[in-house]
């Protein structure tokens, strides 16, 4: 078995795009009520975005992780698929070893069958304009605490989170 794991902060913003109803996530009950309840407007723009980030974040904070799967913790996530049965699991930095590895498993690393960034992708231009460079110091800080499972197995493999050396 083997993992992708990102930065958390990274991948908090495509877990926003993915649970509020993303390609691949339109059908999503749970997406529809973080729309109406996060997206401030219908046009993207730094106050739209950030609205959005803290409103999902206080959601979590409110709700727990485990009302959409894409907010699990990814050490979470792995702990989970390895329960019924003791396997190892090769685990590989997303941003670093994602094209290699679907190379040396034969895929064609160049085709996106999910990405944020095209237009149409994500249901709101809020969320596909979204980036982390959106994340203000406060939002970092809370991403990060949210996170600190998945911050304490990145550094565990040795890989750094260097946005969260402050917080965690």
């Amino acid at each position: 078995m083997f993992a992708f794991i990102r930065d958390p902060l990274e991948r908090f913003v495509s877990s926003i795009g993915q649970a509020m109803g993303a390609q691949g996530s339109h059908n999503n009950i749970v997406g529809k009520e973080l729309q109406s309840r996060c997206i401030n407007g219908t046009v993207y723009s730094l106050q739209n975005s950030r609205y959005t980030l803290q409103c999902c974040i206080d959601y979590i904070q409110e709700n727990g992780f485990y009302f959409e799967i894409h907010f699990t913790p990814q050490a979470v996530e792995i702990a989970f698929a390895t329960q019924m049965y003791h396997v190892p699991v090769a685990v590989f930095k997303f941003e670093e070893s994602y094209s290699t590895v679907l190379t040396e498993m034969g895929a064609n690393h160049e085709i996106k069958h999910r990405d944020g960034d095209s237009k149409g992708y994500r249901p709101n231009p809020v969320l596909t304009g979204m980036t982390p460079v959106d994340y203000t110091p406060e939002l970092i800080r809370q991403i990060c605490k949210l996170y600190e499972v998945d911050v304490i197995l990145h550094r565990s493999l040795g890989w750094d989170v260097p946005r969260c050396a402050g917080y965690v």
